[in-house]
């Protein structure tokens, strides 16, 4: 739950801005990772955006197999069925194009669906409802500071 709480305290509602503008904070970080990228809204940054809260809070040795690619999340942590979930638990979905990833905040048996918090919903960072049949995994990470 630290996680959660850190990111809806700190970047809950930062938005990339299509065109022009962008959103200083994610510009940098997806700068990292794609030095000659100067929009936020041309490189997919759910899993960049989450790694580097990771790194912030001090988790950074937990995700060393991380990359940019939402998939690479199912590389670590340990594997859950979706009924074991607990918030906090890293869920990656299948998406048009690729992957996303995010953070279980909730999951609705009744509508079908997880609610996850996640950078790049819907071009910011938010709470957000996806059906479970997009789930490709779910994993947990023990999130104890190196």
């Amino acid at each position: 739950m630290e996680i959660i709480n850190y990111i809806l305290t700190k970047y809950y509602g930062i938005k990339e801005v299509e065109g022009q503008g962008y959103s200083p904070t994610i510009l940098n970080w997806v700068k990292k990772y794609f030095p000659m990228v100067n929009d936020d809204d041309i490189i997919p940054n759910c899993s960049i955006c989450l790694m580097e809260v990771y790194k912030e809070l001090g988790f950074g040795h937990l995700i060393k197999h991380c990359t940019p690619a939402a998939i690479s999340w199912l590389q670590g942590g340990e594997d859950y069925f979706l009924e074991a979930a607990k918030p906090g638990d890293i869920v990656v979905l299948k998406r048009t194009g690729g992957n996303h990833v995010g953070i279980l905040v909730r999951y609705s048996p009744y509508k079908k669906s997880v609610f996850l918090l996640g950078f790049n919903q819907n071009n910011q960072c938010n709470i957000s409802e996806y059906k479970t049949h997009l789930i490709k995994g779910i994993r947990r990470y023990e999130l104890t500071s190196n």
